[in-house]
């Protein structure tokens, strides 16, 4: 076999797009959130661990029975947009001087606009502490950027046949206690808070046939303590949406940039042919958080586009040999075969 290779060039041009519709299966993973501060203080995904409890009165004499009054609101900055969906539940710790039925409502807000509510309700007896609870669906629900709200009210009432305290023990006094590793108060949502979209534009290594792929990993809450540098905390997976199925790459970087994390990946196609002309490419890539401990996937489409590469395999009909004596013809066949992945005009010279 002779091999007449007449003409290379190769050049690559690709964008990563996000394919259509949100990615197939968004997967939602359950986030505590616990309160801090004043009435007026934050929200963190930090479970408390200090020993000093913080309170706030909700319950102050026997004529604020059966009164709704607004306890306070607690807010948490966002660094993306995302959706909620699913069973999302509230705890709250509450002591009391006196026997009471416990009701507060939790109601989370963004942009003014109230998304759910959640209602919890307990007994509590003179003399104790207790949590209470509750739990509820959370509907489908987009949220942007801004920062979210827990707002909490509350109202009490007497329990039957139970008294006031006797006056050498003050007025009725009940709170709402929170921000110690004892009073754990706050609430649990499912949110889709990983993200996985296009970084840098990439850049290729003809020579070595490889391309460099940069992605970004963000997540709702920021990435300290939640989104991971290891290599091994994520994957992607690149290849012809009408040809081979999509194969493995390499990381070759992880870096924190701040608002979130850069993934570069090294994508190799030695040993695969890829077609020529503009062509779409799936990207299946994924990424585990260290809130969740969950891994996050993401479905991304890449057009990739290849200039021809024409090549010509020349090889003999038969292998038999022929002697041309002088003056006189023979006839050799040929067949001549475009190997390549384009076009092109090729001239044979024996």
């Amino acid at each position: 076999m002779r091999r007449a290779l007449l003409f290379l060039f190769f050049a690559m041009l690709l964008s990563l797009y996000p394919q259509e519709g949100t990615a197939s299966g968004e997967t939602f993973a359950p986030v505590d959130l616990y309160i801090y501060g004043e009435p007026d203080g934050q929200l963190e995904i930090d479970a408390p661990s200090s020993s000093t409890v913080e309170s706030v009165v909700i319950g102050d004499g026997e004529q604020s029975a059966g009164i709704t009054q607004e306890v306070g609101r607690w807010a948490i900055g966002l660094y993306a947009s995302s959706n909620i969906s699913g069973d999302w539940s509230g705890k709250a710790w509450i002591s009391s001087n006196r026997d009471a039925t416990v009701t507060l409502t939790y109601t989370l807000i963004q942009n003014d606009e109230n998304l759910d509510t959640l209602t919890l309700e307990g007994d509590v007896g003179s003399g104790e502490t207790v949590a209470i609870g509750g739990e509820d669906d959370f509907s489908l629900t987009g949220i942007d950027d801004s920062s979210l709200t827990l707002m909490i009210e509350s109202s009490w009432t007497a329990q039957p046949g139970s008294t006031p305290p006797p006056p050498n023990e003050g007025n009725t006094t009940i709170t709402l206690e929170y921000g110690s590793g004892s009073r754990d108060t706050g609430l649990n949502i499912p949110i889709s808070h990983v993200k996985i979209t296009e970084g840098s534009p990439p850049s290729t290594n003809e020579g070595h046939s490889q391309v460099m792929i940069y992605l970004h990993v963000s997540d709702v809450f920021g990435v300290n303590d939640i989104l991971s540098t290891e290599e091994g905390d994520y994957n992607m997976r690149m290849g012809p949406v009408d040809g081979e199925s999509p194969w493995a790459s390499t990381v070759d970087n992880v870096a924190d940039r701040g608002d979130y994390v850069e993934v570069q990946f090294l994508w190799s196609y030695e040993g695969h042919t890829l077609p020529a002309g503009e062509n779409d490419y799936s990207v299946e890539a994924g990424a585990t958080d260290l809130l969740n401990d969950i891994e996050w996937p993401v479905n991304l489409r890449t057009s990739i586009t290849i200039q021809p590469k024409p090549d010509v395999e020349i090889d003999p009909v038969t292998s038999t040999s022929k002697p041309a004596e002088f003056g006189k013809f023979a006839v050799y066949t040929l067949t001549v075969q475009n190997t390549g992945s384009g076009a092109s005009e090729f001239t044979i010279t024996l």
